[in-house]
């Protein structure tokens, strides 16, 4: 009859379950054992990387500079586009009143006086541009050039700010008679060309 171990001696068969016991656990690859990343690559991803300290602080200035513009040439693109409106609506409610009292005050006159008054008048104004036709359609005078500064702003930068044009008709009626319309057309291209030249004086 085998004896069973006391409380103060070994256990051989446990010794020996323990020593022929196979570790399951997966190895740990050390993370500095492992290759190194290609140099070729890291230059790929970062290009600078093989830079001087010197050539990183100039392409630091640079690429603020080019933020820092780009950023002005928003700001001055909302403002200005906002300007052109305001200027131009402003020149229009200007103009059509003027036009509106004009017309009431030469209720005395001769429909051809009146119509010859209001083109003379009207002819060279600033923002907007009146037309005067007469009871068949047809205008009175010949058109005014249009009138460029030498601050002409290229195309894109027109397009850029460009409100929408606005046109207001108004009937010019003498005791009960129309004699004719007057066309008021918003003109923005003075505000712009104006706009052009302080953006070109602030770029020098």
């Amino acid at each position: 009859m085998t004896e069973a171990p006391g409380r103060g001696g070994m256990d051989f068969t446990g010794a020996l379950a323990m020593r022929l016991a196979v570790d399951t656990r997966s190895p740990v690859i050390s993370t500095s054992d492992a290759a190194p990343e290609p140099a070729g690559r890291r230059a790929r991803f970062r290009p600078w990387a093989d830079w001087s300290t010197r050539a990183r602080l100039v392409a630091v200035v640079l690429f603020i500079d080019a933020l820092a513009a780009l950023v002005s040439c928003g700001v001055i693109v909302l403002n200005a586009r906002n300007a052109v409106r305001v200027e131009t609506r402003a020149s229009l409610a200007t103009v059509e009143s003027l036009v509106a009292d004009t017309i009431r005050l030469s209720d005395t006159a001769s429909p051809d006086t009146l119509l010859q008054t209001l083109d003379l008048r009207f002819k060279t104004l600033r923002h907007v541009r009146v037309a005067v036709l007469d009871a068949d359609g047809d205008q009175v005078g010949s058109p005014m050039p249009p009138h460029r500064s030498e601050r002409e702003a290229p195309r894109w930068f027109a397009e850029l700010i460009m409100p929408p044009i606005e046109r207001h008709t108004l009937p010019i009626v003498v005791n009960g008679q129309r004699l004719g319309t007057a066309q008021i057309t918003t003109q923005p291209m003075d505000e712009i060309d104006e706009i052009w030249g302080y953006a070109r004086a602030l770029s020098l």
